[in-house]
C-alpha cells in the first residue's frame, strides 16, 4: 500500500451502488490531511464511520491498517473494509483483498473472492492488478476505453475470442498501440488464428501496416502454426507486401525456418526471389540463419541465393565471390552476417583481429546484431569481442541488442543464469523502456535490472515511460518496485511528466495509484497544472478523483483554472468549475481566469466563467479589470460585454 496521506485525501466518486459520502466530513478530513493534522482527520473519519458513512469506513480502515495517526489495528481495519465492501464500495473490495491476501489460508481464499468482485465491477486498479482479466459483457460497458483496449490486446494474444466479444473489441480494430500496431498484429504475432478470424470479422484490416511497414501476415508467417497465416491470406492479405527493409512475409518464414509457412505463402503467389533493400532474397536469409528446412522449400520452388553468399553449405565462405554486398568486408564479418559461428571461431583461430571493421566502420558484433545472427554473436562475445566499444553512430553492442528487442540476441548476450553488469543495467533498461518494449524490460528485470535506478542522465525508467504516455510500461515498472511518488532533481514526479503526454492513460494509471497531482515542482508547476495546460480532461479528472485539490495548491505558481481558461480548454474549465475550483483565484500577477480569457478574446469562455460566478470587477496588480484587459487587446465588443 502507498502511504495513507494520499489515501485519506480520496473522496469517493460515483461508485455504482455506493452510498455518497457526507460532504462535511469528507471536506473537513481532506483539509486536515492537507495541513498534516492526521489525528484530527482520524477523529473525523471515526465520526463518519460511526454514522454509517461507507466512504469514511473505507478510509478509516486504510488508516488503521497502515497506522496513520494511530497504532496499526489490522483486525479493526479488516472489519471496517468488510463493512464498506459489503455495501458495494469497490475500492474497499480491492483494499480488503490486499489486506486478506497477507493472512491465513481462509483469508487468502476470501481475498480472491473480493479481488474477483472488484475486477468484475470494472474497478481499474483491480483489473490492472490481475494477470488474467476476467471481464464479461455485463461489465464491459462500465470500463474506460483505454482499459478495454488493453484487455482486448491481452485477449488477442491469447486467442480468447470470448473475451474479445465480451469487451466489445470490435470498437478498437483500427486503434493503434505502440509502433502503430492494431489488435490484429497482437493476434498474428502470437499465431492466434481464432482471434485473427474474429477480428477480421469485426472489420479489422488484413493489409494494415505498422510504423515500420510490417504487416500482420509477416508476423503470422514466423509462427510455428500456419493457421493464422491462412486466415489472413483468405482475407486478402497481400503476400508480396514489403516492409521498410524491403522484406516480405516469405522472409519472415525463411528466417524462422518455417517450411510449411513458406509453402503456404508460395502457393498464395509469393515471389520466391524477391530482393530486399540489400538485394538479398529469402533464400539468402535462410542460408544466413542456417534455416535448412526453409531453404530446401525455397530451392524446391526455384529460389536462388545471390552471388554475395554463394558457397557450398558446410564448406565455409568463399571470400573471393563476395560480390558488391560484401566488397571489402573482413571474412569474419561475412561469417557473422550468415550466423556461421563455427566459421567465426575458425577465422579467429587463424589470427583474424576481432576489432576489424568494414569499410563503413561496422564491427563484427554490429554485423551479427543487424543480421539477427545469435550464434555468431555468442561466438564473438565468447572470443572476447568488446561489447562496449561504440560504433560510428555511438551505440555499442549491448545497446544495439536491447534496441533490437530480439529474444535470441538477448539470450546470446545474457544466457539463463547470468546477471547484468551494474555499469550497463540502468542505461539498457532506459533504452528498452523508451522503445516501449515490455518483453525486453521483463528480460532485463530477470537479469537483475532495478526499476528504481536512474540512467546516466539522471532519469528514472518510470519518468521515461510516463513522458511517452505508456500506461502498460508504467504499470509494469510500478509492479517491479518503481516509486510513483518519487521526485527528481526538479521536484517532478512521474505523474508530472505523464500529465503532458499525448496519451493520457499513463497519467490516469499513476493518479489511480494515488500519486498526488497537486504537488508543485521547484518552478511552482503541479501535475494538475500541466494537465490543464495540455487540455487533457481525462487526466485532470483522474487527478481530482485521486484527491488533488481543484484550486491553486500551496507553492503553486498559478491556478489550473486560469491556465485552462487562457488556452480555451473548455472541457477542463467546466470540470474544474464543477469540482469547486475558486473561480476568482489569481496568479502572481493578480490575473483571474476571466482576465485570461478576456486577454485571449474568448467570448464563449468569458460567458461560461461569468455564468459560474466570476467577478468582472476584480483588478489585477496593474489595476486592470477583465474589461480593461480585453480593451487593451483590441477586443472592444468583449470589453463592452464585460462592463455590462
Amino acid at each position: 500500500m502507498k502511504t495513507l496521506m494520499c489515501a485519506l485525501a480520496i473522496v469517493s466518486a460515483a461508485v455504482p451502488g455506493a452510498e455518497p459520502p457526507r460532504a462535511e466530513v469528507a471536506e473537513e478530513a481532506r483539509l486536515a490531511v492537507r495541513t498534516r493534522q492526521f489525528a484530527q482527520a482520524l477523529a473525523l473519519l471515526e465520526r463518519g464511520a460511526a454514522a454509517g458513512d461507507v466512504d469514511a469506513r473505507y478510509l478509516l480502515g486504510l488508516s488503521l491498517w497502515n497506522g496513520v495517526a494511530a497504532a496499526p489495528d489490522r483486525d479493526r481495519a479488516r472489519d471496517l473494509l468488510r463493512q464498506a465492501a459489503a455495501r458495494d464500495h469497490v475500492a474497499a473490495m480491492h483494499a480488503l483483498a490486499a489486506l486478506l491476501s497477507q493472512g491465513n489460508a481462509a483469508e487468502r481464499g476470501e481475498a480472491r473472492d473480493w479481488a474477483g468482485r472488484a475486477t468484475a465491477a470494472g474497478y481499474t486498479p483491480a483489473v490492472l492488478a490481475r494477470g488474467t482479466p476476467l471481464i464479461d459483457a455485463r461489465v464491459a460497458p462500465t470500463l474506460a476505453p483505454d482499459l478495454r483496449f488493453a484487455i482486448a490486446r491481452f485477449a488477442a494474444r491469447r486467442d480468447d475470442v470470448e473475451m474479445l466479444a465480451a469487451i466489445r473489441a470490435g470498437e478498437f480494430t483500427s486503434r493503434r498501440a505502440d509502433f502503430g500496431r492494431t489488435l490484429i498484429f497482437e493476434a498474428a504475432g502470437f499465431g492466434a488464428a481464432k482471434a485473427v478470424r474474429w477480428l477480421l470479422g469485426a472489420s479489422a484490416q488484413a493489409n494494415v501496416t505498422d510504423d515500420y511497414g510490417i504487416t500482420p501476415l509477416m508476423l503470422a508467417a514466423a509462427q510455428p502454426d500456419g493457421a493464422a497465416t491462412l486466415e489472413l491470406l483468405a482475407a486478402g492479405a497481400s503476400v508480396n507486401a514489403a516492409d521498410r527493409a524491403g522484406r516480405t512475409a516469405l522472409f519472415a518464414a525463411a528466417a524462422a525456418n518455417r517450411p510449411q509457412q513458406v509453402g503456404a505463402l508460395l502457393r498464395a503467389g509469393a515471389q520466391v526471389d524477391h530482393a530486399d533493400a540489400q538485394r538479398r532474397t529469402a533464400s539468402d536469409l535462410a542460408a544466413h540463419r542456417d534455416a535448412a528446412a526453409a531453404l530446401d522449400a525455397l530451392r524446391a520452388a526455384g529460389g536462388h541465393t545471390t552471388r554475395a553468399v554463394t558457397a557450398a553449405r558446410g564448406g565455409g565462405i568463399d571470400v573471393s565471390r563476395t560480390g558488391a554486398l560484401y566488397r571489402g568486408w573482413p571474412a569474419m564479418h561475412v561469417a557473422a552476417s550468415r550466423d556461421d559461428a563455427a566459421e567465426v571461431r575458425r577465422i579467429a583461430a587463424a589470427g583474424a583481429p576481432l576489432a576489424a571493421r568494414t569499410p563503413k566502420g561496422e564491427s563484427a558484433l554490429q554485423v551479427a546484431i543487424e543480421s539477427r545472427a545469435p550464434a555468431a554473436l555468442g561466438a564473438l562475445l565468447a572470443l572476447g569481442a568488446d561489447r562496449r566499444a561504440a560504433d560510428a553512430d555511438g551505440q555499442d553492442a549491448l545497446e544495439r541488442v536491447i534496441r533490437s528487442g530480439d529474444p535470441q540476441l538477448l539470450a546470446a548476450v545474457w544466457p539463463e543464469g547470468t546477471a547484468l553488469d551494474n555499469r550497463d543495467a540502468a542505461r539498457l533498461l532506459a533504452a528498452a523502456v523508451e522503445r516501449g518494449d515490455d518483453a525486453t524490460v521483463r528480460f532485463l528485470f530477470a537479469r537483475g535490472a532495478s526499476a528504481a535506478a536512474a540512467d546516466g542522465a539522471g532519469t528514472r525508467p518510470l519518468v521515461r515511460a510516463a513522458r511517452a504516455g505508456d500506461a502498460a510500461m508504467v504499470k509494469l515498472l510500478i509492479d517491479r518496485g518503481a516509486d510513483g511518488a518519487a521526485l527528481d532533481a526538479r521536484g517532478r514526479s512521474a505523474l508530472w511528466y505523464a500529465a503532458g503526454a499525448a496519451r493520457p492513460a499513463a497519467a490516469e494509471v499513476l493518479a489511480g495509484l494515488h500519486v498526488r497531482g497537486d504537488v508543485p515542482d521547484r518552478d511552482g508547476v503541479t501535475p494538475l497544472l500541466v494537465a490543464a495546460r495540455a487540455g487533457s480532461r481525462s487526466t485532470v479528472a483522474a487527478m481530482l478523483d485521486a484527491g488533488a485539490a481543484a484550486g491553486m495548491a500551496a507553492g503553486s505558481r498559478e491556478p489550473p483554472l486560469r491556465v485552462a481558461a487562457e488556452l480555451g480548454h473548455e472541457s477542463v474549465v467546466a470540470l474544474l468549475i464543477a469540482r469547486h475550483a475558486d473561480i476568482d483565484a489569481t496568479d502572481a500577477f493578480g490575473d483571474t481566469a476571466l482576465m485570461a480569457a478576456a486577454r485571449a478574446g474568448n467570448l464563449a469562455m468569458c460567458q461560461r466563467l461569468l455564468q459560474a460566478g466570476a467577478n468582472p470587477r476584480l483588478r489585477n496588480r496593474e489595476r486592470a479589470t477583465a474589461a480593461d484587459v480585453a480593451e487593451a487587446r483590441g477586443f472592444s465588443a468583449l470589453a463592452e460585454r464585460l462592463r455590462g
